[in-house]
């Protein structure tokens, strides 16, 4: 099974501040566990949570280990709209 997570800004604000939210830990600890998926982070979200100064050093750790999309097929985001909050 290959599961796919989009991150939007606040997603990736809160993996970087050590905070994420249950759900997404849980679908990390099965994607990490299994091996196989890949997270997804729109560029433009890197927009909501970047400022631009020195607070990014969190940020920035994090989208070196995601895969970061500047053209994410509607598909995607019609599959991450889908998933609950």
């Amino acid at each position: 099974m290959s599961v796919t997570v989009v991150l939007d800004g606040a997603g990736l604000h809160a993996w970087a501040g050590r905070r994420p939210p249950r759900q997404l830990l849980a679908v990390m600890e099965v994607l990490r566990r299994a091996g196989t998926g890949r997270v997804l982070v729109p560029s433009v979200a890197t927009v909501e949570a970047l400022t631009g100064d020195a607070r990014d050093a969190a940020v920035n750790r994090v989208l070196k280990q995601v895969d970061v999309e500047e053209h994410l097929p509607l598909t995607h985001t019609r599959a991450a709209a889908l998933t609950p909050r």
